[in-house]
């Protein structure tokens, strides 16, 4: 073989290689992403809303079993967290589902102070 075959002969290989590592660290990371996907509770009434301490986060009850899709360590209801951009609105929504009574799905995703984190809320009636 000469010393230019040889040579495309290296690169190839380690291209194989490097697209081989490359496929392996996609799979990984898609299946990270697909661990804590976002998950819709059940539709249910809000039976408690709790607020205050030092933050401005809000712990929100249902009516249901509870959903704990990331296995947060204190699944006690659902928080929607201060640091959450839609904090405001989230808030305004739940506390006027519980005011009128109407029936809500949350989304949650992750944990926060090991319980479910809320990322949205969906009034229903």
């Amino acid at each position: 073989m000469s010393r230019f075959s040889i040579t495309q002969h290296r690169k190839s290989i380690f291209c194989h290689q490097a697209f081989r590592y490359l496929r392996l660290a996609l799979a990984i990371a898609l299946f990270a992403n697909s661990a804590t996907a976002a998950t819709n509770t059940p539709v249910g009434r809000i039976t408690e809303l709790h607020g205050g301490w030092y933050e401005p986060n809000l712990r929100i009850f249902l009516d249901i079993p509870q959903v704990n899709p990331d296995n947060c360590s204190n699944p006690s209801g659902y928080i929607i967290p201060a640091n959450l951009v839609a904090n405001a609105q989230l808030t305004s929504l739940a506390l006027t589902a519980y005011s009128l009574k109407h029936r809500v799905s949350l989304v949650v995703e992750g944990c926060i102070y090991d319980t479910p984190r809320v990322i949205a809320v969906h009034i229903k009636e």
